[in-house]
């Protein structure tokens, strides 16, 4: 198994594989993190698998660089082996184009399904702004709606356009009905990736995911013992009383204790 619990890779025997993407999409020169997984992390698991028959790829991924993931999702498409994707917690963005290049997608019945426009952050003038923009919608048109379209030629392009217009956060049973997964599955214990920091990028986050970080983490109350805990403290008294009786001058890693009343 390659290292690391969110790019991982591991070879199932009887030429079967599976490769979990949990992190970020990135180019190379800015893959900083484990987690992160990059068009060459990915080429590379791919030629360290070998000859294997089944891959099964598992995403729990808020997307990322546009270039990149559609790299990843063409050499899923171009793979000889037969491609199953499984979505564990979220796939968005970029994540879904990925997702859509298997042969077969199932997707956990608590997980997240977010489409949008490709965007990027930019600074220039208003030509530099109109180009940028034309890019935007040709990289949009021709990479991210188009695997959708692909995934299902039957689909409405003018709803599929308006829910990428407006940033749409899907269900499995609306995913699923829209063409875009093949199979929903029970419920899997794996939370949705996706930090603070990557939220703000998106418009329409569910509150289910944006409240991730504000609820507190309720930790299970654990029972002590009242007579474990007298001796011990009958203890700390006895050693603090100790201490106190030796004439030297205490280190200063005792000074704790002495202070104590």
């Amino acid at each position: 198994m390659k290292k690391g619990k969110y790019f991982t890779m591991k070879n199932l025997g009887d030429k079967k594989a599976s490769i979990d993407i949990f992190g970020e999409i990135v180019s190379e020169d800015y893959r900083w993190y484990e987690e992160d997984t990059s068009a060459v992390s990915f080429r590379d698991a791919l030629n360290e698998l070998g000859d294997v028959s089944e891959l099964e790829i598992h995403i729990n991924s808020p997307g990322g660089d546009v270039f990149s993931g559609v790299a990843i999702a063409n050499m899923i498409k171009q793979h000889p082996a037969k491609t199953s994707v499984y979505i564990d917690g979220l796939a968005a963005s970029i994540a879904t184009t990925i997702a859509s290049s298997a042969d077969h997608v199932y997707m956990a019945s608590n997980s997240m399904y977010m489409i949008h426009n490709a965007m990027t952050g930019f600074y220039g003038n208003h030509n530099d702004m109109r180009k940028v923009a034309d890019t935007l919608e040709h990289l949009n048109n021709s990479m991210v709606k188009q695997s959708y379209i692909d995934k299902n030629p039957a689909i409405d392009v003018e709803a599929l356009s308006a829910m990428m217009d407006n940033e749409t956060w899907l269900s499995a049973s609306e995913a699923f009905a829209l063409g875009l997964i093949d199979e929903v599955l029970q419920p899997v214990q794996v939370a949705a990736s996706i930090t603070k920091e990557q939220m703000e990028r998106f418009n329409n986050v569910p509150k289910a995911l944006s409240a991730v970080d504000d609820e507190p983490i309720q930790q299970p109350v654990a029972s002590i013992d009242k007579e474990y805990l007298d001796n011990a403290l009958a203890m700390i008294r006895e050693e603090m009383k100790a201490l106190k009786q030796v004439e030297e001058k205490p280190k200063a890693k005792n000074n704790f204790f002495l202070n104590l009343n």
